[in-house]
């Protein structure tokens, strides 16, 4: 289905149908523009930050402040509103005439809203930010920094502390510039546009939840390199799902793994770690046992779909998933430094 969308910036506008937009991400000017690995290098890097919002206005005019007064100037603010009952940003815009954007005239979730900025985004980078968050002066900085040191670099993460440890000053030591691992946090996520040229854009299917686990590891098996930059702040209040939280977050577990897994990871996961999480939330959530089981319903039914998305995933694939097991646990000595920093600041 087409969906029209109204486009404005600076007083300009223009109505531009969606699939072209998705079409725009494979498209020759792209390539054209597109330097191998990492990107065109360099302090003069343009960063394109990527904020989706929906029907939100307590936190987005903090969140956009918060990008433009950081240290690293050469950047593109996008914001893309999915349908919002009140899509008037002429506050905002007066703030930061700089400020694009983006209205959509129906609720398309967050990878979608992605999508659709980065096809609009003339930089190297893609920095998607979550509308709650609040970036640390020097986040954007030490992101473009691990591209600058490590050329074939495809996902840079940042750090994601509750957004409750942003006025006691939180800050994270870690010895090493960055960590090549899979935990990677789609609130803060910088994405070179090499990487979207190679392995395409975000998961659209997924309304919300679990599109930068899906995203990670698709990268990391078509044999593109991501690393966690801890130094790397963004402050997240982390807002709640409502009512479709378990089923989209049970939907799209199980959707990714069959998409990209195979061999025994694919059945330890399904028979494993799936059904243990199943188990785990409707334990924990008697009331949405029907959400739960109706997220497995909604895969059988859909099963033709993932299989076929599968098979066009096989042919980017470069590693095997056994190979990228050491990337997955690489991620807890860190996981576990952080959690033990956020604990002694929440008691400061």
């Amino acid at each position: 289905m087409c969906v029209e969308i109204m486009i404005e910036t600076r007083g300009s506008m223009s109505e531009i149908p969606l699939d072209s937009l998705n079409h725009r991400l494979h498209s020759e000017e792209l390539s054209s523009l597109c330097v191998a690995k990492g990107g065109r290098e360099g302090t003069h890097t343009l960063v394109s930050v990527i904020i989706p919002n929906y029907n939100d206005r307590t936190f987005i005019d903090g969140c956009i402040r918060a990008v433009y007064e950081g240290d690293y100037e050469n950047i593109e603010v996008i914001l893309v509103d999915t349908g919002s009952e009140n899509d008037d940003y002429s506050y905002l815009e007066q703030k930061h005439p700089e400020l694009r954007v983006i209205r959509l005239k129906e609720r398309t979730g967050f990878a979608k809203a992605c999508n659709i900025g980065m096809a609009q985004a003339e930089g190297d980078y893609y920095f998607l930010l979550n509308n709650d968050t609040l970036i640390a002066e020097d986040c954007l900085r030490h992101l473009v920094s691990a591209f600058q040191r490590d050329p074939d670099l495809g996902i840079a993460g940042a750090l994601c502390p509750s957004l409750h440890l942003h006025d006691a000053g939180f800050s994270m030591s870690w010895p090493e510039e960055q960590v090549y691992c899979l935990l990677i946090c789609g609130a803060g996520m910088l994405i070179s546009r090499a990487c979207v040229e190679a392995i395409g854009p975000l998961e659209e299917t997924f309304f919300f939840y679990r599109e930068d686990d899906e995203y990670v590891w698709r990268a990391s098996l078509a044999g593109i390199r991501i690393a966690s930059v801890p130094k790397a702040l963004v402050f997240h209040h982390r807002g709640g799902g409502g009512c479709q939280h378990n089923f989209q977050k049970t939907r799209n577990m199980i959707y990714w793994h069959i998409k990209l897994l195979d061999g025994f990871p694919l059945v330890r996961a399904l028979c494993g770690d799936v059904i243990v999480q199943t188990l785990g939330r409707m334990a924990r959530w008697p009331r949405d046992s029907g959400r739960i089981l109706y997220a497995w319903g909604w895969i059988i039914v859909h099963m033709k779909e993932i299989l076929a998305k599968r098979r066009a995933f096989r042919r980017i694939r470069r590693v095997r998933s056994r190979n990228i097991a050491a990337l997955d646990r690489a991620a807890w000595p860190y996981v576990r430094a952080y959690r033990a920093t956020a604990k002694q600041w929440r008691r400061t």
